[in-house]
């Protein structure tokens, strides 16, 4: 969402594949965790291989962090202009901090995660170029709705830029990372979609606001 009237804060709405990983795994598991608790259990191998909730916890929210904050380094340089050296940014199994055991099962399910996930997302941008042409009555509708959306977040100023991720679950939920990050869990995690899901944010919202 982007800022009015020349407002610095905003709100970044995206998907982020590592972030993805780290919820798919749990599902593919069966470990539950915060807020993640109500998917059916899996085939158990990262148990197997030392991973616990405690584990997972801190891993999930150091990707968040890491996501956000390199999210903010690249708005703070394009914003003085100042040319971005191309790095290689870490992978979830990377960031990893847990048993060894557990990181090298990461670390061989990433690839044939990472090529259904940027599958998915070149199908649901194709998607998006085919419906690009929108009537004038589209357009001033979606217009009002992010201005709805920009006046419902101000009750929760003065908070840091939010950084909304959306991830694939199997029924709507949002968990936050302070001080700037939430995660909300879709069955079907489409950006453009945010009239469906635009609650999970605002309540994302009140709970950093509160925990500020």
């Amino acid at each position: 969402m982007f800022p009015v009237g020349g407002d610095s804060w905003g709100i970044t709405i995206s998907t982020d594949p590592n972030i993805d990983f780290t919820v798919w795994l749990l599902r593919r598991d069966g470990l539950r965790a915060r807020g993640f608790d109500s998917h059916p259990d899996g085939d158990g191998s990262l148990r197997t291989a030392g991973l616990t909730e405690a584990h997972w916890l801190n891993w999930f929210e150091h990707v968040v962090r890491t996501e956000s904050e390199g999210s903010d380094d690249l708005s703070r340089l394009a914003k003085i202009g100042r040319h971005h050296e191309s790095r290689p940014a870490p992978t979830a199994p990377e960031l990893f901090a847990g048993p060894d055991a557990t990181q090298r099962l990461l670390v061989e399910l990433w690839p044939g995660f990472s090529l259904r996930y940027w599958d998915m997302r070149e199908r649901d941008f194709d998607r998006k170029v085919r419906q690009t042409e929108l009537s004038d009555d589209q357009e001033e509708r979606i217009v009002a709705q992010e201005r709805r959306q920009w006046d419902d977040m101000q009750r929760y100023r003065p908070l840091p830029p939010l950084h909304v991720y959306l991830v694939e679950y199997v029924h709507p939920v949002v968990t936050v990372c302070p001080p700037a990050s939430v995660v909300v869990g879709l069955v079907d995690p489409r950006e453009e979609d945010s009239e469906d899901y635009w609650a999970l944010v605002v309540e994302g919202a009140r709970r950093l606001n509160a925990t500020s």
